[in-house]
């Protein structure tokens, strides 16, 4: 198994910069409660202190041997995890309006058709920006916005 693989029941519902943080925080509190057993397993241990989904996909890791019960294993895992976290490449997308999570879903669906890898949205909101958007991604800049054609138009005019 991969590492793709092995950390992809992680990322199902990752879509965005700011559910990535919302993982990384989880994550960070599954590492404070590793080696405070109590004979529990770490998915009984995490039960209400994480987000459901990463309760979920603890569970399912422990069930299916793939993180390991040993808390100093877990720890690597969950190491190398966040070293993975980290790597994932962001897409600054900036638009005119505070996208909704249907929205965010539909551009996020058409990055991953487009993406031979996982990428994270970075959404920015700019009121100045009429019609489209501007994306930032890999050092690259792009500006599909109508913004500086509505400038030459208003210029024109007076």
């Amino acid at each position: 198994m991969n590492k793709v693989e092995k950390f992809d029941i992680f990322l199902k519902n990752i879509m965005t910069a700011g559910d990535l943080v919302a993982l990384v925080d989880d994550l960070n509190e599954i590492n404070k409660l590793l080696y405070i057993t109590g004979g529990q397993k770490l998915s009984q241990r995490v039960k209400g202190k994480v987000s459901e989904d990463v309760y979920e996909a603890v569970s399912i890791l422990e069930k299916e041997g793939v993180l390991p019960a040993e808390p100093s294993k877990a720890e690597d895992y969950l190491g190398e995890l966040l070293v993975y976290l980290q790597k994932i490449p962001r897409v600054a997308l900036t638009i005119a309006f505070e996208p909704s999570t249907e929205f965010i879903r539909q551009i996020y669906d058409w990055f991953e058709k487009i993406s031979p890898k996982k990428v994270v949205l970075d959404l920015r909101t700019r009121r100045e920006i009429v019609a489209g958007a501007i994306i930032e991604y890999n050092g690259k800049y792009k500006d599909y916005s109508k913004t500086a054609l509505m400038e030459e138009v208003l210029s024109g005019l007076s």
